[in-house]
Order: C-alpha cells, then sequence, then structure tokens
C-alpha cells in the first residue's frame, strides 16, 4: 500500500483550517498543518513525483489564490512534498521566526507584474544608428580574421545602445511606479527586446490606484513600448524563504 505524503501550497498564519477546494493529485482536501500560529498549507497525496502538467500546475495554483481570499501566503513551489505530518511540522518549528517575519512584511499585499517590451519597428530603430551601419558595411568588406573581430565590437555596440535605453527607461517608468508599491524589484531579462520585467508588492487596498498609475504610462510610450501587466499574484518575488521541492530531505 502507498504511504501518502504531504503535497505542501505555502504557509498563513492560522490555527487548523479547512478549505473548500480539490487539492492536487485530486485530493478531496485541502488544510492546515500547524505548528503555534504557523500553518503549511497541505493536502493528502498517493506520490511522491508530480508531472508539471497543465491539470497539476493549475491545481496548485487555484488552491493558492483560494487561500488568498482570507490569508496572506508565502507560496511554495509546485511539487512541494513532505513525507508525514510530523515532517511538516518539524519545518514549521525551523522556520518559525523567519515565517513570521516575512508573513508580517506581505501581510494584506499582492504581487503585481510589469514586463515592457520593445515594439518591433521601436527596436530595429533603436540599433539602426549610423555607427551599427558603419560597422556592418565593414563587416561585409571586410576579411574573415578581421570581420571575426569587427563582429565582437558590433555585438558590444549594440549591447551599450539597449542597456543605455533600458537605463532610461528604468528611471522613467520602473522607478516611478516603485514610488507607489511597498516594495518592488527587477527580475532577469530573457529576451533582447525586452526593456525590464518587474515586480511589485502592493497594498490589496491600493491595487486599484497602482493599476491607474500603470495605465496613465501607456499613451506615453504606446508608438514604442508594449505593457504585459498581470497579476494580482501571490508575493513569490517578495518572500525570502525558499521551499525546495522534498524540503523534509534537506
Amino acid at each position: 500500500m502507498t504511504k501518502e505524503v504531504k503535497y505542501f501550497y505555502g504557509l498563513i498564519l492560522s490555527g487548523e483550517q479547512r478549505f473548500n477546494i480539490e487539492g492536487v493529485d485530486n485530493s478531496p482536501e485541502v488544510y492546515t498543518v500547524s505548528y503555534k500560529d504557523l500553518s503549511a498549507v497541505v493536502s493528502d497525496a498517493k506520490q511522491k513525483i508530480f508531472d508539471p502538467n497543465k491539470k497539476n500546475v493549475l491545481a496548485h495554483q487555484a488552491v493558492i489564490a483560494k487561500v488568498m481570499e482570507e490569508h496572506s501566503i508565502i507560496p511554495a513551489s509546485f511539487a512541494t512534498i513532505f513525507s508525514s505530518k510530523k515532517d511538516v511540522q518539524i519545518f514549521l518549528q525551523k522556520i518559525y521566526s523567519t515565517a513570521k517575519d516575512v508573513l508580517k512584511k506581505i501581510d494584506n499585499k499582492v504581487e503585481m507584474g510589469l514586463k515592457v517590451v520593445w515594439k518591433d519597428e521601436a527596436f530595429q530603430k533603436l540599433v539602426d544608428v549610423n555607427e551599427v551601419n558603419q560597422l556592418k558595411t565593414k563587416i561585409n568588406n571586410a576579411e574573415e580574421k578581421q570581420a571575426y573581430h569587427l563582429k565582437m565590437q558590433l555585438g558590444e555596440l549594440v549591447q551599450k545602445i539597449i542597456e543605455d535605453n533600458r537605463s532610461h527607461y528604468i528611471d522613467a517608468i520602473y522607478q516611478n511606479l516603485a514610488t507607489k508599491a511597498a516594495a518592488a524589484r527587477l527580475n532577469e531579462i530573457k529576451d533582447i527586446k525586452m526593456v525590464f520585467n518587474a515586480a511589485y508588492l502592493v497594498e490589496k487596498k491600493k491595487v486599484a490606484d497602482f493599476n491607474l498609475y500603470v495605465e496613465k504610462f501607456l499613451p506615453v510610450y504606446q508608438d514604442s513600448l508594449n505593457f504585459i501587466y498581470s497579476g494580482p499574484w501571490p508575493p513569490y518575488n517578495f518572500t525570502t524563504i525558499k521551499i525546495s521541492v522534498n524540503q523534509n530531505e534537506n
């Protein structure tokens, strides 16, 4: 007979509680395991390895969204499991003070995401300058060895142009919005056409106002930038506790 494990969704301040939602692995019940006033939101599961398919990921996110309706939550990563209730309680005892501090920081706050991306035409215009074009001409007319070094120069030049422009928009948009939030951070950029990828920690009661602040930038930059705005989300980027998969085995 397969031993049940505890699938873990996140941490909240609460006593014993049950949530009216189905968990991952078709678990019929989501509930809390507590140490003092710190609780882990969990459900029972019959497996230790979870496929990150659409059904499982959506179930994980749905539970966190449901819990967020009533509580501030430190969200756990997908497929985080503990072997037993006792292991959950031991973990809660170890991180009790740190978790309490983090939950105080994010209390009644949510995360809003903002990705700003250059439109294709604007990006092309950005790098279509005389100095770049002159280097391209040199490369086309150069011998192989010289062309290699010129291509290196071209890459460095284009990167500098992009970084200088990113800095401008970070000052004009990101920093401006950061003054309207409780906290803000820049995340990794994975696309050359992305200007910045930001997360903002916003009080729940101020989300509507923050939305309006973001909307004010849209007509200003409508010809050059696309804004990808999302949320509210659990505050993934503002929780300092990193809860890894199979935490109980660490």
